[in-house]
């Protein structure tokens, strides 16, 4: 079946890349010096784009980026720290009551929003909101906050010669919708009816959450993340179910013996324990770290709404997150 919505996250899916350069290029003519950490904090698709950027700087940064989300900030957070809380409506419960507590702490501070009362208490407290587009899902406005967070990270000195890497990342970004649409989707078509483990390798760890988070919300299916070798000193013990599939995202340009080994015996661990377990490969071939990681997020985009097609469901609604909302409103009324 055809819904509305399929059209609508096509439609957004396909702005990747320009939606991450126009991110990029938002912040003006910023000025931040003296930076010590960047904190970025949010919830749901608000709070994806800090968990990327964490695994970014631990690969290819000069100072730490720490990503989380909920009520409580971290207790060793300082007046050095550049404190980023996201939230794509501007009204996310956790992030405005954590925004709260990080301006008695008199941190630094830039918001990303769409509007809301975080734009609000940010233009209240002469702190500058970084509006994000608006009528997206939160969830389709990752490649902006992107394009958004690694600007004001590379102003803030966590990374430096940021723009050859960004065209780059585009390139990777237009490869994948343009030639790689087709092994996606015979992926989705293989796989819909089975229980879905996304691993990612070490360096890439968060990819596998993000994908994890895509195929809920518009597959509305469940999955798990999985990164190597972490899982092998735990997760394997387990095993999985019968009718199992682990698709593993393979970046090619630190893919080695020891990597591919590694894949070899765990799959080969898991059909002596499953039945009708497979896996599959999808080789990420971007030529530096920052475009095979936007390669890697674009490919899971495709392979969510493949497979919410083959499930024969909206990929837009999240019903049981409105819901879960009304629950909480109601019940705080009562």
């Amino acid at each position: 079946m055809a819904y509305q919505g399929n059209k609508i996250m096509w439609d957004w899916i396909n702005a990747w890349p320009v939606d991450l350069k126009k991110g990029y290029f938002k912040t003006g003519e910023l000025e931040l010096t003296g930076i010590g950490s960047v904190i970025f904090w949010g919830m749901g698709g608000s709070g994806m784009v800090g968990k990327i950027m964490a695994d970014m700087s631990s690969e290819m940064g000069s100072k730490p980026v720490f990503s989380s989300g909920g009520y409580s900030l971290p207790n060793w957070i300082s007046e050095d720290d550049l404190f980023i809380p996201v939230s794509y409506s501007g009204n996310t419960e956790e992030t405005l009551e954590s925004f709260d507590k990080a301006v008695l702490k008199r941190v630094r501070l830039i918001s990303m929003s769409s509007g809301g009362k975080l734009a609000q208490r940010a233009g209240a407290n002469n702190f500058i909101n970084l509006p994000l587009q608006e009528g997206r899902a939160p969830r389709a406005d990752l490649p902006e906050m992107l394009g958004i967070s690694l600007s004001i990270c590379e102003k803030a000195g966590v990374f430096y010669s940021m723009a050859d890497k960004l065209e780059r990342a585009v390139s990777s970004a237009v490869s994948v919708l343009e030639e790689r649409k087709r092994e996606i989707k015979e992926l989705a078509q293989k796989t819909f009816g089975s229980n879905l483990y996304i691993i990612a390798p070490e360096k890439m760890k968060s990819v596998s959450y993000r994908w994890v988070c895509q195929i809920n919300e518009n597959s509305k299916k469940r999955a798990q993340g999985l990164w190597l070798p972490e899982m092998n000193h735990n997760f394997v013990v387990g095993g999985v179910p019968e009718n199992s599939v682990f698709i593993y995202l393979v970046q090619k340009i630190s893919d080695d013996e020891k990597n591919q080994k590694r894949r070899q015996g765990t799959s080969a661990l898991m059909k002596e324990m499953a039945e009708n377990f497979t896996f599959f490969e999808i080789e990420l071939a971007g030529e530096d770290y920052f475009s095979s990681y936007v390669e890697s997020l674009v490919c899971g985009d495709l392979y969510s709404y493949f497979l919410a097609e083959f499930l024969d469901v909206d990929p837009l609604p999240i019903s049981a997150i409105d819901k879960l909302k009304s629950f909480m409103i109601s019940g705080a009324q009562r």
